[in-house]
């Protein structure tokens, strides 16, 4: 809990405020992996992320999550393009003092995207997310991952958090014979405008 009262000057009023803070401990582990690749056909796409996901499975395995725990979402390939260019002999630009160039879209292997993600829960043991870090590291070059901290009841902390607030409206104490206003900002000294 801090408390603050601000000194007043001539024609100002003291605010008074008050506020508390609380900190919450995570107590989940939230894990993002990213796949993604290039190669030359879509069926090497397909082997190649099986592979990256099996390899995830297996090494999850290892710590207790399980393959059922883990959330797969959609897996696209999408066929990739390079540009060719011919320089344009053709009697229609025959005029020209330019070299003309026309360009050649032609297929240039196919790449894939996909991801995954899971919780568990988090006991404060930063030796196990040491270890699943390593685990999802030597899983290949065509993943990434992401180890992040949440905490699983977040409505329930909000609304703890709210009991503890102060009002948006701080008592203000008039100076000399003015009369001081009620509500606006919150804390700080505030000119007085006139009473009411």
């Amino acid at each position: 809990m801090h408390e603050g009262i601000i000194r007043t000057y001539a024609d100002h009023v003291i605010a008074i405020q008050a506020y508390a803070e609380k900190g919450y401990s995570p107590d989940v582990l939230k894990i993002d992996i990213d796949f993604s690749g290039d190669h030359e056909t879509q069926e090497q796409c397909v082997e190649a992320f099986k592979k990256s996901m099996s390899k995830v499975i297996k090494g999850l395995a290892e710590i207790g999550i399980s393959k059922s725990a883990i959330t797969n979402d959609q897996f696209a390939v999408t066929p990739g393009y390079r540009y060719l260019y011919a320089k344009d002999d053709s009697d229609d630009y025959r005029l020209s003092d330019e070299n003309l160039y026309v360009r050649k879209k032609v297929p240039d292997g196919y790449s894939y995207e996909s991801s995954a993600s899971c919780e568990r829960a988090y006991s404060g043991n930063t030796e196990e997310v040491e270890k699943i870090w390593q685990i999802l590291a030597g899983c290949g070059d065509e993943m990434s991952f992401r180890l992040t901290f949440d905490i699983a009841d977040r409505e329930g902390v909000r609304t703890k958090s709210w009991t503890l607030r102060c009002p948006d409206w701080s008592p203000h104490v008039p100076v000399g014979d003015q009369g001081a206003r009620r509500g606006g900002r919150r804390g700080g000294v505030q000119p007085d405008r006139g009473g009411r």
